[in-house]
Formats: C-alpha cells, sequence, structure tokens
C-alpha cells in the first residue's frame, strides 16, 4: 500500500492567504437576492414544485421548494434574462432588473403536455432550451461540482450505458463506450466539443489522444440511440458533447483553488461578461500532480494547462433580423511521464503501484489549439439559420519503451515480457535494470493531427391543423488528417540511468500520411400530434478516404517507395423515434436507427453497420423520477482497431470484425426526501444500473491481439455486464455532503482460448464536503476511494495496471 504525500506547508499557507484576500475584497461588491414564488395557473393556484430557476448565460439558479418558492442568491446589479422551466409547463423567459426587480412576487406557470416527454438540453450557444426524444442525459454544472472531477471517468461511470476502461488514474486519455461498443480509445462514440468534432481526426484516426477537459466544461450531454443522428461521423453507439463555460450577462469571475494527495494541484479562473452587444471570455484552467505510482523517487505525474478565450457579438433588438457571432480560440498543453509499461500479475500482486526502471524516460507531450466561428441568423421566430466554422490542430509525441534486445539480438516487446516472465526470464529482470548488456528502444510515436470544416443548419418551424413541425437541415464538410513521422532511440541502463547509445532518424520507424474528405447532412423532422412527438429522420455521409506510405526508408519523401491505399464509401443512416405522453407523470419512447462507423483508407476495410433498437419508459412525478431503456444493437460488421492502447501493433488500421451483437438494460432512479418543512434539510438519492450483453456471433482468426481468435459467443473486450451507480446527498443551510458508490463487475480483456484474460470486479466510494463561508465563498474537501480499495483496470497496452488509491482533496471557490 502506497501513503500519500503530504502537503506541504507553503502550500497551506498560500491557500489560506488566499482565502483570506478573497473574504476581504469581496466585501466591497454590492450582493442582491432574486425571489419569487411559482403557482399553477389555475383556480387553485398550486404551487410548482422543484422547476429549475436561472438567469440565463450564468452559473446562477435554483430550485422551488416545496411552497413554490425559489431565491438566487449573490446576483449583482444589471439586467438579465429569468428563465423558469418544469416538467408539464411552459417555459417562462422574462426580462428582468436587479436590484429593482429583486422580489418578483408570485409568477404564473401555464400547464403544457407536450413538454413531459423532452429531455432540456442548454446549448452553449444561446442557452436556448431544445428538446429531445431518446436517450439523453445532461450532466449540469450543479452536479459537476458535486465531486470537482477532473477524471471524465469517474463522472461519466454514474450514467448508464457507459462503459470505462480506465488507464492512468486520472482520466487523461480516456477509454469509453457506449451500449457495448468497445472503449479502444473512446474510437467507437463521436466525442464534440459545443458542437464540433474534436477527435483529433475522426474520420481518418477517430483514437482519442486529445479529449476534452471536464474540469472547465459547464455541461455535459450523453446521447444514444435514434437521438444521435444529428451527429457524426459514428452513429452506431452514441455521442458525448461537451459544452464549454459561456460567456455571462454581466461581470462574472470565478476562481478555484485545490490541492491534495500526490502533490496535486488545480487552479481554475473564468472571467466574462456582456457590455453591451460584446461579450468575452477568459478561461484557464491548470492541472498538476506529482502521480501516484513509484519510480525511484521519480515524478510519474503530469501537467496539463488550458487557455479558454471566446468573443461575442449581438445585434440589436430594432434589427430587422436577429444575428449573434461567437468566436472560440482555445490552447491546450500537456506533459505526462506515463507509459504503456504494466507490470507482471505477481508484481502486480506484490505492490501495484510500482513502476519498472526501465520506463523512466517514457514521456507524453501534446500540444491542442481549436478555433471555430459560430453565426446564428433569425429570419423570424420561425426561421433560423446556424453556421460554423472550425479548425482543430494536435500533434503529440508519446516517447516511450517499446522493446527490449538481448545480447543474442533477440528483440521482444514489452507486452509479451510481461505476459511471459518465465519465458522471457533475462528480459523481464532487465525492465528492473538488472543487466547493463540489453539494448531498450524507446519509440517516439510522433504525429501531427488536422481538423477543419464548416457546417450549416436550417431550422423551420410551421404549423399544419393541429400538427406541428421543426424541421432541420444541415450539411457538413470536414477534412481531416493525421502525419506519422516516427523513429527509435536506443538506450542501455548504467548506474541505474538510461544512457542514450544511437538516435534514431526521424521518419525511419513510421513515415505516412492519411487523410479524409468528408460531406455530410441530415434532415430532421420533428412532429407533434397532441401527446405524440415523431422523430424522423435521415442522414448521409460521403467519404474518401486516402493514405500515403512514404516507407521508412524514404525519410524525405521522395515517392520512390510509395504505397498508397484508398476507400470511397457512400451511407445512408435513416431513423426514427417517438415519444408519447401516457399521462401527466408517465411516457413511452423509443426508435430504431442505422448505424455507421467510417471504414478508414484501407479498401478491404467495410463500413461498421448496425440496426440500433430501444425502448424506453419515463416517470417523473413531483419528487420521484425513474427511467428504464431497453436497447438491442444488431452489428452486420464490427470493425476494430489495431490500437497498442489496447493491445494491438500500433498501425491504427481498421479491419472487419464480422456480426455481432449488443443488448440489455438501463435503468436510472431519483428520490427527493425531505425532512424538514421548509425544505431547507433535504436528502436526494440516485441509482443507475446497466446490463450488457456484448459478444461476437462469428468464429474467426484475428490479427488485433487485443481481440485475440474469436469464438462465436465470445465476449467483448472490456464491456462489464453490470454497472451499479448509486449517490446519497444530505443538504442543508450552508452545508452539503455528497457519497457516491460504484460496482463494476469483471471484464474479459483478451480473448484466448488456452487462457482468456479477465479483470475481476471492483468497489469504490468517493465523498465530498461543502461548506459556503459566504455566499460568494465555498469551501470543500473530497475522498476518492474511501477505503483504499487496490483493483486492477486494465491488462493494456502492456501488463496489468491499478486504479488510483485513496486520495484527499481541499479548496476553495469565489465568484466575484
Amino acid at each position: 500500500m502506497i501513503l500519500n504525500k503530504k502537503i506541504p506547508h507553503w502550500y497551506c499557507r498560500y491557500i489560506l492567504l488566499s482565502l483570506w484576500l478573497l473574504i476581504f475584497s469581496l466585501e466591497s461588491y454590492a450582493q442582491y437576492t432574486l425571489q419569487g414564488n411559482l403557482f399553477i395557473q389555475d383556480q387553485k393556484k398550486e404551487p410548482v414544485i422543484f422547476a429549475n430557476t436561472y438567469l440565463l448565460n450564468t452559473q446562477k439558479g435554483t430550485q422551488s421548494n416545496l411552497k413554490g418558492g425559489f431565491e438566487i442568491l449573490d446576483v449583482k446589479e444589471g439586467n438579465y434574462t429569468l428563465v423558469i422551466s418544469a416538467v408539464g409547463f411552459e417555459d417562462i423567459h422574462k426580462k428582468i432588473h436587479v436590484p429593482s426587480d429583486s422580489n418578483l412576487g408570485g409568477i404564473e406557470m401555464k400547464k403544457s403536455i407536450s413538454l413531459l416527454p423532452e429531455v432540456q438540453v442548454i446549448t452553449h450557444k444561446s442557452g436556448k432550451q431544445i428538446k429531445k426524444t431518446g436517450s439523453v442525459q445532461l450532466i449540469d454544472k450543479k452536479e459537476i461540482e458535486k465531486f470537482n472531477y477532473t477524471d471524465i471517468n469517474n463522472l461519466l461511470a454514474a450514467k448508464p450505458g457507459v462503459s470505462i476502461q480506465q488507464e492512468d488514474g486520472f482520466g487523461l486519455r480516456p477509454n469509453i463506450g457506449l451500449r457495448g461498443s468497445g472503449t479502444q480509445r473512446s474510437a467507437k462514440i463521436s466525442i464534440l466539443e459545443d458542437g464540433i468534432p474534436v477527435s483529433p481526426a475522426p474520420y481518418t484516426a477517430p483514437a482519442a489522444y486529445y479529449f476534452p477537459t471536464i474540469g472547465r466544461m459547464q455541461s455535459v450531454e450523453i446521447s444514444k440511440g435514434s437521438s444521435q443522428i444529428m451527429y457524426g461521423p459514428i452513429t452506431t453507439s452514441g455521442a458525448i458533447n461537451f459544452i464549454s463555460s459561456s460567456i455571462s450577462e454581466t461581470f462574472n469571475l470565478n476562481a478555484s483553488l485545490s490541492a491534495g494527495s500526490f502533490q496535486t494541484q488545480n487552479l481554475h479562473v473564468n472571467l466574462s461578461e456582456f457590455k453591451g452587444r460584446f461579450g468575452y471570455l477568459i478561461d484557464v484552467f491548470k492541472y498538476s500532480s506529482n502521480g501516484f505510482k513509484n519510480l525511484a523517487d521519480q515524478n510519474t505525474g503530469f501537467d496539463k494547462t488550458d487557455y479558454l478565450l471566446k468573443f461575442g457579438y449581438r445585434s440589436k433588438e430594432t434589427d430587422r433580423f436577429n444575428h449573434s457571432i461567437y468566436i472560440k480560440a482555445l490552447f491546450g498543453h500537456e506533459m505526462s511521464n506515463e507509459t504503456y509499461l504494466g507490470l507482471t500479475q505477481n508484481d502486480f500482486s506484490a505492490n501495484p503501484y510500482n513502476r519498472y526502471l526501465a520506463s523512466r524516460n517514457d514521456q507524453m507531450k501534446t500540444n491542442n489549439k481549436q478555433f471555430s466561428i459560430h453565426h446564428t441568423l433569425e429570419f423570424s421566430k420561425s426561421v433560423q439559420l446556424i453556421t460554423t466554422g472550425y479548425l482543430h490542430f494536435f500533434d503529440r509525441n508519446w516517447y516511450k519503451l517499446n522493446d527490449i534486445t538481448d545480447q543474442n539480438q533477440e528483440r521482444i516487446k514489452i507486452a509479451s515480457i510481461v505476459n511471459n516472465p518465465t519465458i522471457y526470464q533475462e528480459h523481464y529482470k532487465a525492465l528492473g535494470g538488472y543487466s547493463s548488456n540489453f539494448t531498450y528502444r524507446l519509440k517516439a510515436n510522433n504525429r501531427a493531427y488536422s481538423s477543419k470544416g464548416v457546417q450549416t443548419q436550417l431550422v423551420k418551424k410551421f404549423s399544419a391543423k393541429t400538427i406541428q413541425h421543426t424541421a432541420r437541415l444541415s450539411v457538413r464538410y470536414h477534412f481531416d488528417d493525421v502525419d506519422r513521422y516516427q523513429w527509435t532511440d536506443d538506450y542501455q541502463m548504467l548506474s541505474d540511468q538510461m544512457s542514450v547509445i544511437n538516435y534514431g532518424t526521424p521518419g525511419s520507424e513510421s513515415n505516412k500520411v492519411a487523410y479524409s474528405k468528408a460531406f455530410s447532412g441530415y434532415l430532421v423532422d420533428e412532429i407533434n400530434i397532441k401527446k405524440l412527438m415523431l422523430n424522423v429522420g435521415l442522414r448521409v455521409e460521403n467519404i474518401f478516404a486516402h493514405q500515403s506510405d512514404y516507407g521508412k526508408q524514404d525519410i524525405e519523401r521522395t515517392e520512390s517507395d510509395l504505397v498508397i491505399k484508398e476507400n470511397a464509401v457512400f451511407a445512408l443512416m435513416p431513423g426514427i423515434g417517438f415519444h408519447y405522453a401516457v399521462d401527466s407523470s408517465s411516457s413511452i419512447f423509443g426508435g430504431i436507427h442505422k448505424g455507421f462507423a467510417p471504414p478508414g483508407y484501407n479498401p478491404d476495410t467495410r463500413p461498421e453497420s448496425s440496426l440500433n433498437y430501444e425502448l424506453g419508459h419515463a416517470i417523473q412525478k413531483n419528487r420521484f423520477k425513474s427511467e428504464l431503456v431497453l436497447f438491442y444493437n444488431d452489428y452486420a460488421n464490427l470493425l476494430g482497431s489495431d490500437l497498442a492502447a489496447v493491445g494491438g501493433q500500433g498501425s491504427d488500421n481498421l479491419f472487419n470484425g464480422g456480426s455481432a451483437q449488443t443488448k440489455g438494460l438501463e435503468y436510472q432512479l431519483s428520490y427527493l426526501f425531505t425532512l424538514d418543512k421548509k425544505a431547507k434539510l433535504t436528502l436526494p438519492i440516485q441509482l443507475s444500473y446497466t446490463y450488457t450483453d456484448a459478444f461476437f456471433e462469428n468464429s474467426f482468426e484475428s490479427d488485433f491481439d487485443g481481440w485475440g481468435d474469436v469464438v462465436s459467443g465470445d465476449r467483448l473486450p472490456y464491456v462489464p455486464k453490470h454497472q451499479i451507480s448509486t449517490q446519497i446527498s444530505i443538504n442543508y443551510m450552508r452545508f452539503s455532503a455528497h457519497m457516491t458508490s460504484r460496482f463494476i463487475s469483471s471484464v474479459i480483456a483478451e480473448n484466448s482460448s488456452d487462457r482468456p484474460l479477465y479483470i475481476p470486479d471492483y468497489f469504490t466510494t468517493d465523498l465530498s464536503l461543502h461548506f459556503a463561508l459566504k455566499p460568494q465563498i465555498k469551501l470543500w474537501t473530497s475522498i476518492t476511494n474511501i477505503s483504499d480499495e487496490v483493483y486492477n483496470v486494465s491488462v493494456h497496452p502492456a501488463g496489468y495496471r491499478p486504479g488510483m488509491p485513496r486520495a484527499f482533496l481541499v479548496g476553495v471557490k469565489a465568484r466575484f
């Protein structure tokens, strides 16, 4: 068991001094409380409870209590738009001024059955609410701040239908799947930020070595089933859309500082406001740690920084056409001392937090730049045109141990060594630095990605008698590429230090350029007929993919040894979803759609193709909410990806996996206990459960080591059958406490007729405590993995890897 390192005294003094300065400075800011009472527009005037009430484009909001009353604290003087929404009622958008409108008195809400079935999602651009049928979950800012997770795995694990494969314990490179899709570098789902694809090359190389930083997000939207037809290019499993911080209507400065175990430090500063028609946002997020693994007193952690800038412009209300422009720029950098080298099973059992000495020079460096411009033009209340242009550059070099060569020139890869330490005894000893006669080859996995495109959407609302339509027509042109220019260096181990003996030539290990051009679009019509809502749509993808392999000898790329591969595909993906309001508190929904994933540049590879079905039932009555969904995905062709991260050779080539099935159910439940009449003491509880049965339907010999020799009926790797998450909270006045527990059942890591590899199930619990010292200042602390559970999360890329041990964090948040 590892002992957590103590927080240095200077850092504690720094936090206390910062807290004192914040308290002192905040005294000069005038703050007001916005309050009102909500009631139903009828003769009885009954209160509307648990209505979402917030100020548009701010992070200030609350829910109405059992008497319909609400209070929004810490509101500065200015003009706002108050938004009130509740299931079964029409939304309210009310222009107010603080402090003159601080006490709003009674507010009537009009019933609307048609709003019952829809999941309400706050968009990152305008704050307007769009409504979706199907399986959609929204993780809002309030939920994100319960535990202040910086590891996206911990946040998503509480949602049904999401499977994760941890790797480094900090969530730097998540492996996420939806509904049994597989987790391999999140390559089987569409990842978006503010509605824009953000995988480095989503068509050419979808493996997400870049992933949005959850710490700077204001919400996360998870779409599954027919609800994802508007996303792409991958529609077989689902999409995750990260919504970054929006520009505040008034001056808003948020600062957060935390520190804890393993010298972990986190700083987040967010400044934004709209002044008249112009707005701006500056967001800085810095996250670092020394790591929790032991490597000869060497730092095994990371340092990660994001800088986000936004500029906004809105037309005058008197203009003929309302329009707005938002410009976004993001700059990110990461340096992490991470490795592909895990442990043998015996070494993991003895000390799971050790690292072999041979991995001491392993390091990942990334640079990320994103730019986008978003324009919204409203011709009328029923016609809107939304256009976005985007540009993304990402480069990374993961410099890491690849193989070891002995004095007989026998070169063995690290995965083979840790999986067979008795066969390769001398190579295994060399991992610990016990021999100077071995050559350690480190590979520079140097790659540069770019992604660019423009997408536009026309929205038209119209009615035909009692039928209401909302039609969306969208087109997108996209281009992305990846440039592999890799090499290897040779080292020897001298006095426990890695000493280079031969520098390789850049391009001599891998020298390829690949790109994809894609024209895509969709047409979706949302049809409302009394209690019934239909969502009918069609998506199209027209893709041309190309790879130029210049060979390991032609490092100047003269095309003397050029090998070209090309592939083209045209695909139509229809889908239909429905929702029916049974009564005022329950509804049923379902859908069917065709799934698709691009096949890459290999002409022998077919697109991933599936038929996906879902059927669900939802109940929302007062304090009680529940949802049950049955899903069934029938793959005609399941694609695999040759990623070193999941046990492959690292070529990133896609290959056909044949037919497969994933089926199961998702269930989530929540209930709010109120323990006093004024609802000041509340006890919210949440439960989610996922059952997934994912297996191959045909037998074949796979060249991909992560699948092995597949026999019909074999389970898909890293897809747990059972996942359970519970959360219980206590809220009283200025204090709140939250505890969440997760159970993940065992998974198969690698199919093999000789010895299948399994990862045992595990159970972890996290706790967080919050106290509002003042309305503007909150103190918090958290403990992850309270029981200090030792658990294995993966046997890939090369060996057994542990989850994070018990860790503490303490922090302070302030708002100006």
